[in-house]
């Protein structure tokens, strides 16, 4: 079964028949949360929101580099306020991410080759006779 055919409108006058504003001949009853245009089951895209159309569903806002500054200030408010206890934590995050670049960077300058283990040969149980 095909999706939202359980909410197929039941025909009825043709003036109160609503159809989807892309397909002309689908007739539905489920519109766009955002836009309100009609939508059949092929035009919806169902999201956390609702349902929306596709135009409405792309969602492209523009990112604004006055709003990254501000949420950066914001964030870094916070943590100043939060106390020493936030202090300690962003201190032991940062030398653990400090002592890992550190390390990787010893690890990719180290020049040094680990010689392979070499095998004593067995020796019998046996002793030999002469």
């Amino acid at each position: 079964m095909e999706f939202a055919q359980y909410a197929l409108p039941k025909p009825t006058a043709a003036e109160d028949q609503t159809f989807c504003y892309r397909h002309k001949h689908e007739p539905t009853a489920l519109s766009c949360g955002r836009c309100g245009r009609y939508l059949c089951h092929r035009c919806v895209v169902i999201g956390p929101a609702g349902p929306r159309c596709r135009d409405c569903a792309r969602n492209k806002i523009p990112i604004s580099p006055r709003a990254i500054a501000g949420d950066a200030k914001m964030s870094l408010s916070r943590a100043i306020r939060a106390g020493p206890f936030a202090i300690y934590w962003w201190f032991l995050i940062g030398s653990m991410a400090f002592g890992l670049v550190r390390g990787c960077m010893y690890m990719s300058k180290r020049d040094e080759v680990v010689p392979p283990i070499r095998v004593a040969p067995e020796r019998s149980a046996v002793p030999k006779s002469s």
